[in-house]
């Protein structure tokens, strides 16, 4: 018989995961979700949209065994076919176990982390500015020319707040996005420098500004990076960031 049981609400979700911060900050009010509970401890799957890579289910655990549990029961496979996930993410230090259990390559997988800080910083020196909706082809062009990884999607949804820094001819030099996790939460994203205007702390003055912008709005503001990008880890911390969630994301094998 399946230990394996319907999580009714987010409340419960957070009681299962001894309120993860990113559960609590980054998880829509209705999540769907499933879980365990045992003497090994717990694990839980919950389902999250997203904008630019479609509906993912996400997966924490305390101890390997338990995730496996989770993502191996024939309920799990029914419900996600259910709703739509065509991705999974993994815990990074539950990754390994859970995509040999479900025969997938750890190489097709691909590395992020979510951060979130509850400190302001200082004001911006640089020129920061507001990027109305009718530069959005124009942060477009920009943000996926110097960074085609960036999951940036200047003005695709509603709620989104793009600031800049300009260089004297009007040519943007910086861009980011304050956008909101499905909890309502700030997030950055799509943070870009261009690339012969690095090394003059225009990313660092950049975050910072969203950063005072999302922590106007809310009691905390959030973001995510590509593991491989030490330089932006090393940003971030040094602004407060912090009590990091290290995310393993691909397709469901």
């Amino acid at each position: 018989m399946s230990r394996v049981q319907d999580i009714g609400s987010k409340s419960e979700l957070l009681a299962l995961t001894d309120d993860l911060p990113y559960v609590r900050w980054d998880t829509d009010p209705r999540v769907e979700a499933k879980g365990v509970r045992a003497p090994a401890g717990w694990a839980a799957a919950f389902v999250r949209p997203t904008h630019a890579h479609g509906t993912a289910m996400n997966l924490v655990a305390s101890c390997d065994e338990l995730a496996v549990e989770v993502m191996t029961d024939p309920a799990t496979s029914g419900w996600l076919d259910r709703t739509g996930c065509t991705g999974v993410t993994i815990q990074t230090e539950r990754a390994a176990a859970v995509v040999a259990a479900l025969g997938g390559d750890l190489g097709d997988f691909v590395q992020w982390e979510w951060m979130v800080t509850t400190e302001v910083p200082p004001a911006p020196r640089a020129r920061v500015v507001d990027l109305p909706e009718e530069d959005a082809a124009e942060i477009t062009d920009f943000i996926m020319r110097e960074n085609p990884r960036t999951d940036g999607r200047p003005f695709a949804w509603p709620g989104q707040r793009w600031l800049g820094v300009r260089d004297a001819a009007g040519a943007l030099l910086a861009a980011g996005c304050r956008a909101h996790t499905g909890a309502g939460h700030p997030l950055l994203t799509g943070i870009v420098v261009r690339g012969d205007a690095r090394g003059q702390g225009l990313g660092r003055e950049l975050t910072g500004a969203l950063t005072r912008l999302g922590l106007s709005e809310a009691p905390v503001c959030t973001l995510e990076l590509y593991s491989d990008n030490a330089v932006a880890r090393h940003l971030y911390t040094d602004l407060g960031y912090g009590q990091t969630a290290a995310w393993t994301s691909g397709a469901r094998p």
